[in-house]
């Protein structure tokens, strides 16, 4: 009886071990080097250090300037969902990597980003709300917000409408 329960319990923990692997918190971002390497949509280098992104997959880290360029990325079916493993963004602090999802977000035209989208990622609450205090029409968004705000095309030196 024993031998069975140690075997059941062994074949539980390596079920969940399994099942864990997998989720976006076992796939760490790779390291960026800010002088070298190229955003995957507008083919700029990516040089800030407040506003990059990555997503994460099985091959590849795949690079971008900002989390618009990211955005379309997807939205273009430039890799299919299953593929993505984990979506991270520089917070504006410019000290790490947050994940996409968890990052408080706010918009503003008020503080350009590299690409113009005007996203800017939080590690918390706090400094978001301390941010949109000091600028003109910034607001906190959520994530699932973030990506559908993210026009279709976009360039650097355009609006959201895509005027210069």
């Amino acid at each position: 009886m024993n031998k069975f329960f140690l075997i059941g319990a062994l074949a539980l923990l390596t079920s969940i071990a399994w099942a864990h692997e997998g989720h976006s918190h076992d796939h760490k971002p790779a390291d960026t080097d800010f002088k070298t390497d190229i955003c995957a949509v507008c083919k700029m280098a990516v040089t800030s250090k407040s506003y990059a992104a990555q997503i994460v997959n099985d091959g590849k880290p795949l690079f971008f300037d900002d989390i618009g360029c990211l955005v379309q990325y997807e939205r273009k079916g430039q890799i299919m969902p299953e593929a993505v493993k984990a979506r991270y963004v520089r917070s504006v602090a410019g000290d790490a990597w947050l994940e996409a999802d968890k990052a408080v977000w706010v918009t503003t035209k008020d503080v350009r980003t590299p690409m113009g989208y005007g996203f800017h990622a939080f590690a918390d609450k706090k400094s978001a709300e301390a941010f949109v205090k000091t600028h003109k029409m910034a607001q906190v968004v959520a994530w699932a917000e973030v990506q559908k705000q993210v026009p279709d095309s976009m360039g650097m030196g355009t609006d959201s409408m895509g005027k210069m």
